[in-house]
């Protein structure tokens, strides 16, 4: 909520102040998860954003996800929905969607595939894109992991990304 608009010449002027009322409301998340059981894990609806996606998916729509299976942990899932523009005066008839699949190769790995598909020509150059990609992580003592990301645009080379991630609890660090 921004109450109190501040001068153009403020460190606090933001985007909330170049609206013509004192008080904004924005809604961020507001969904509902739907109670499932059986081979459903995840049915949601509403406002939301799923971080896991090759890029952020924020959109006002439906996510399924199937629960694990098998040793090796298999799961699918999927979402669709208006993508969300927080910051524009107008409804988005821009949608997003995309299909994906996890599972684990080995015992201390997780591989991820992931399509997405982005009618949206203000987070992207072109009117539609598919977006692959796969992301791998591998846990090798339970304070060291890595993470590798390969996206695809379009069928084209897009980025890659290596992390790690190392802690020593024992020592605060």
């Amino acid at each position: 909520f921004g109450l109190n608009p501040q001068e153009p010449n403020s460190i606090f002027y933001g985007v909330q102040d170049t609206y013509s009322d004192s008080m904004m409301a924005d809604i961020y998340h507001l969904y509902v998860d739907v109670p499932v059981s059986g081979a459903l894990d995840v049915l949601r609806a509403g406002r939301m954003v799923i971080y896991q996606t090759p890029r952020s998916a924020y959109f006002d729509g439906v996510q399924l996800e199937t629960t694990t299976d098998g040793p090796v942990e298999w799961a699918f899932g999927g979402y669709a929905g208006n993508s969300v523009h927080l910051y524009e005066g107008w409804p988005s008839d821009e949608w997003m969607g995309g299909l994906y699949t996890s599972f684990r190769p080995w015992e201390d790995g997780k591989l991820r595939v992931d399509w997405m598909r982005l009618d949206d020509d203000v987070r992207t150059d072109e009117r539609v894109v598919d977006l692959v990609s796969f992301d791998l992580d591998h846990r090798f003592t339970r304070n060291l992991s890595v993470d590798a990301e390969f996206t695809l645009l379009n069928g084209s080379r897009n980025d890659a990304r290596l992390s790690g991630f190392w802690a020593l609890p024992e020592q605060d660090m």
